[in-house]
This record gives C-alpha cells, sequence and structure tokens, in this order.
C-alpha cells in the first residue's frame, strides 16, 4: 500500500514540472505574439476557445497602460473575465 502511495506522489511531481514547463512555452509564444502586435494601431484576434486570446490582450492592455503609459481600456463581453482582470 505504501509503495502504491509514493509512486503516485511522484508521478504527481513529474506532471506539474510537465506542465510548467509547457506554460513557460505558451507564456514564449504569446509574448512573440504581443512583440508582433505592439508594431500595429489596430488589429483582430480570431480562435478557438481557450487558445489565449484574452490573455494576450489583457497582456497587451498591461504594457500599453504600464509600461508605455498610454490611456487602455480592456472590454470584455463575459461578465466573470471581466471581473478576473479585475482581481488581477
Amino acid at each position: 500500500m505504501f509503495k502504491r502511495t509514493y509512486a503516485i506522489e511522484a508521478s504527481k511531481g513529474a506532471l506539474i514540472e510537465y506542465k510548467e514547463s509547457e506554460l513557460e512555452k505558451i507564456n514564449e509564444v504569446q509574448d512573440n505574439i504581443i512583440n508582433l502586435l505592439s508594431n500595429y494601431n489596430e488589429f483582430a484576434m480570431k480562435g478557438a476557445a481557450g487558445t489565449g486570446k484574452s490573455w494576450i490582450a489583457y497582456k497587451l492592455a498591461c504594457l500599453n497602460g504600464i509600461a508605455y503609459s498610454r490611456p487602455t481600456l480592456l472590454v470584455s463581453k463575459s461578465e466573470m473575465l471581466s471581473n478576473y482582470f479585475n482581481n488581477i
């Protein structure tokens, strides 16, 4: 019984490390997209749910508002998402 518990705990740690490395890759891709989009005054993003469109918009809004001191408004149709962005 104890051997099985330890095996499960070890696999959890490996899964967490794997997920963290995947998130780092996603963050790199999103940062590259942000660098590309910062060269444009207007643009449109399109993609399936969960692809990171809102997160990229949030990162761009923070970059414009904080780093460049530009007046910035981030609008979301989802009240839950708006509340989440307000809280972070």
